[in-house]
């Protein structure tokens, strides 16, 4: 999927250095699949329709909107049934988002950082709850795996000729999920450049084959739209109806209020209007811009414009779960304002070795109260919330 994924057979992952990511991925599972089918342990209204919906084959074709999600969730209740089985799901995508994500940044910044900046996203509420739902909110999280795909593709000694046949086959399984248009488009028009200097350099035989095979994933996807042509306004994004342009300004407004400040309505997947992140992701978001615009200003417009488009399309739609198609962006961000700070640090202390010995300490400990966080937000104080409670009855 990304240099983070080559040559694994070459490696030796259990050595005594990889010993404390291992122990971060044990933990970061053990938050994702720890009662998963017990908290909540009754569904949402969104659960319960999703549920309904993935249970059959036949009404996934004929709205085959988050087919990748739906899929799997049919095949796993064909092998179990309860809360958990439902639920696995989106737990299995949060893990391959996260995976994806962390392949970039830890090409991007290194182990260690890349390693942190991974788990600051997926201890992120309203990811790490979205993973937790059988409902198929996670998906829009998917533009971390199409990064990754293009950044290893964007590699000098990458293969092209098996990263550009990858990034066309699940470009298009992406599709199947509402609003990834859109984002495809621009990323494929900010990317251009390197897109056709792979296309012009991979056998053409394998652009051929991944075409083609490209085509068959979206067939079931056409042909809906071919039978229900109103699917296109949920596919793209289309609000059912628009306010005032006033009030969508307004709206707009509140979703840029819901990163930093605070949510402008309740949703099932927070606590009450507390906003996406938190001071600390705030501070770091903020260095990681400044320092991206000094460094690679087309990088950080590109991740800049992720953040816009998912917040118009958030008030847009009136749908805070829309957020999740920035948040990996975001994410990038305030990991390379980790990476900033740690150079600032390293450059007012170049030979000092405790120095930067503890710069990585504050660098882990920030990783861990974040993880922590994460953790009781999910696991125990969201579970109990009066709100949740109300939403995720037992029927």
């Amino acid at each position: 999927m990304s240099e983070g994924f080559a040559g694994l057979a070459k490696r030796r992952f259990f050595s005594r250095q990889n010993a404390i990511y291992w122990l971060v991925v044990v933990v970061l599972l053990f938050i994702v699949f720890a009662h998963l089918g017990s908290q909540p342990g009754g569904l949402s209204p969104a659960e319960r329709a999703a549920t309904i919906h993935s249970q059959s084959f036949h009404l996934i074709a004929k709205n085959p909107l988050n087919a990748p999600h739906d899929l799997l969730s049919f095949g796993l209740g064909k092998v179990s049934s309860g809360l958990f089985a439902l639920r696995t799901a989106s737990a299995i995508w949060g893990v391959v988002f996260i995976i994806a994500f962390f392949s970039i940044t830890k090409s991007m910044f290194g182990k260690a950082i890349g390693l942190i900046g991974a788990v600051m996203l997926a201890a992120t509420p309203l990811f790490l709850i979205s993973s937790r739902q059988s409902s198929a909110e996670i998906m829009l999280a998917a533009p971390a795996l199409i990064m990754a795909l293009y950044l290893w593709m964007s590699r000098p000694a990458a293969d092209e000729a098996k990263a550009l046949p990858l990034l066309i086959i699940f470009g298009c399984l992406m599709l199947y999920i509402p609003g990834m248009i859109w984002w495809l488009i621009g990323g494929a028009i900010a990317g251009r450049a390197k897109l056709e200097s792979a296309f012009s350099s991979v056998p053409k035989h394998r652009v051929y084959l991944s075409m083609a095979t490209g085509l068959a994933i979206l067939i079931p996807l056409i042909l809906a739209i071919a039978s229900n042509w109103r699917l296109i306004k949920p596919l793209a994004m289309v609000p059912s109806h628009f306010s005032s342009p006033l009030d969508e300004l307004k709206n707009i407004a509140w979703m840029t209020s819901a990163w930093f400040v605070k949510t402008p309505f309740h949703s099932p997947l927070l606590i009450g209007r507390l906003p996406l992140l938190n001071l600390v992701q705030d501070v770091l978001l903020f260095f990681g811009a400044y320092a991206l615009f000094q460094a690679a200003k087309n990088k950080a417009r590109a991740l800049v414009a992720a953040i816009v488009f998912a917040t118009v399309t958030a008030g847009l739609n009136s749908n805070l779960s829309l957020l999740l198609l920035g948040l990996p962006a975001a994410g990038l961000l305030f990991t390379t304002g980790l990476r900033f700070l740690y150079v600032e640090w390293r450059g007012v202390f170049p030979r000092n070795p405790a120095a930067k010995y503890l710069a990585i300490v504050l660098i882990v400990v920030i990783g861990a109260v974040q993880l922590l966080f994460g953790a009781r937000y999910a696991l125990m104080a969201w579970p109990h919330n009066v709100v949740t409670r109300q939403t995720y009855v037992i029927k």
